[in-house]
């Protein structure tokens, strides 16, 4: 968020009014339609008469010269007896000129303003992130190598315990604990190997913004 974009009180307030107005529009029945020609407006009619409306990809408006184009039939729905579709012309229309951008979720817009001390916070943020993201998968690696070692570590002690409880040839225990000292060295090498990544991790979050 960039708070540039937020209302002032003055503007705010506007807004507020306009929010009024458009309640007072509905409750007087005036239907609004947002068109998009050269530009964008608001279209104003009175729609206290209106049954109901459809909005169809064939239908278009008409201008006022030519006829007003009553149909039976409207996006494959059928007018109920007494009842007759009208597609309005851009007479029916009082039209207001918006200043706004047309935008939606498929197609939103940007503004361009100047560089300050919270954009480039944000990205010096970003970059920080950027650069935590290889020592973090890392990281992660080195965890999951070392739950496997660990779990080596463990087997062979509880191997050697069975071993020895059996009176299996002691060449044998020998063996099953040179296995046991070789999977401790690499537990302390990942461990160490975690405590570097860590720190480089440490130090990336301290990083301060050069002002």
């Amino acid at each position: 968020m960039d708070k540039r974009l937020l209302l002032n009180d003055k503007q705010l307030s506007l807004v507020k009014q306009l929010e009024k107005l458009f309640n007072d529009l509905e409750k007087e029945k005036v239907g609004i339609v947002l068109r998009q020609d050269d530009g964008l407006s608001l279209g104003f009619y009175n729609e206290s008469e209106v049954l109901s409306t459809i909005w169809d990809d064939d239908c278009y408006y008409y201008d006022e010269d030519q006829f007003e184009n009553y149909k039976e039939e409207c996006s494959d729905e059928e007018a109920e007896e007494g009842q007759i579709w009208y597609t309005p012309g851009l007479g029916d229309f009082t039209s207001l000129p918006v200043n706004a951008v047309n935008a939606c979720t498929d197609n939103w817009f940007s503004v361009l303003l100047e560089k300050n001390e919270d954009t480039d916070k944000f990205i010096f943020e970003k970059e920080k992130a950027k650069m935590l993201v290889p020592l973090l998968e890392k990281l992660d690696k080195l965890k999951k190598k070392m739950k496997k070692y660990e779990k080596a570590v463990n087997e062979c002690e509880d191997s050697i315990h069975r071993l020895e409880e059996k009176g299996i040839s002691q060449e044998i225990i020998d063996e099953e604990k040179v296995n046991l000292e070789s999977n401790k060295k690499q537990v302390e090498d990942l461990q160490r190997q975690i405590d570097s990544v860590n720190s480089e991790i440490r130090k990336v979050k301290a990083m301060k913004i050069d002002k």
